[in-house]
């Protein structure tokens, strides 16, 4: 008589158990795999806009973009805010999206321009200052009152003490203007799920290199704010536009106010 061979239950099991345990070392692989794709998409799209923003200077008497401060005029060519503003230096809009932020859409359903028209969330905002723009920290001085759509005028290259550290652009989940401000960053949502790219983001400096750094989620005593700061206390004094520059908001310096925020924040 002839036996036909064949898998014992216990056989089949193992398999399954094996290749169970193949998917589970695999799966996460891929995922991080796939994270970094898209953070090189980012950081290659900063470095674009960082370039843009060097072109503006070369134009503008080497000073930072203007910032426009009515949010209804953002998509306005006249008087729009830094998108509109890059625009004839960039040719290309599709830059400003994040690929782990685009198909998110902003509540703010006025500000729809023809470059966006399903007002999707933008990737990457500019650098305002620490804390906020009423700091004066970061690349502009605080809106004028007195001119039109109390613009935020932008400082001059001249004033950033160094290049090769000072943040210009980055990734943020700020809208609608889309800043950098740590205060605002939660505008988008609270949680570490709200963290791209598995906590690295892109920045793009001064003088015209992109790099990641890691990021958290906090809260900050005193500020009632949670927010999306940098890990480490070096990569948020890069927002500085130098060290010793004095908030106008808390009448210290740009160091200082970067140390009061890292003592007072609680990791979520």
């Amino acid at each position: 008589m002839r036996f036909r061979s064949a898998f014992t239950l216990i056989e089949l099991l193992v398999v399954i158990a094996i290749i169970a345990i193949l998917a589970a070392i695999l799966f996460p692989v891929f995922a991080q795999a796939k994270a970094a794709a898209k953070l090189t998409v980012c950081l290659s799209g900063t470095k674009q806009i960082g370039m843009a923003h060097q072109l503006y200077m070369g134009d503008a008497d080497d000073n930072f973009v203007t910032v426009e401060r009515s949010v209804n005029d953002y998509c306005n060519p006249g008087a729009g805010d830094v998108p509109i503003r890059l625009a004839p230096y960039m040719k290309n809009y599709d830059l400003w999206f994040c690929p782990e932020r685009l198909n998110r859409k902003s509540p703010y359903t006025a500000t729809a321009c023809t470059w966006n028209p399903k007002n999707y969330l933008l990737g990457y905002g500019s650098n305002f200052g620490v804390w906020s723009i009423f700091d004066q920290t970061g690349m502009y001085r605080n809106p004028q009152a007195g001119e039109p759509y109390n613009a935020a005028i932008g400082y001059s290259s001249s004033m950033v003490e160094e290049p090769a550290r000072f943040i210009i652009e980055g990734q943020t989940n700020d809208y609608p203007y889309y800043t950098l401000s740590l205060y605002f960053q939660a505008t988008e949502g609270v949680g570490n799920a709200y963290i791209r790219h598995a906590g690295r983001w892109p920045y793009v400096h001064a003088d015209g290199h992109a790099k990641s750094v890691f990021v958290g989620a906090y809260s900050v005593t005193g500020a009632s704010a949670w927010t999306i700061l940098p890990k480490s206390e070096k990569d948020i004094q890069d927002f500085c536009i130098a060290q010793g520059q004095m908030s106008t908001d808390y009448l210290i310096t740009c160091q200082a106010l970067v140390h009061l925020i890292v003592v007072n924040r609680h990791a979520q």
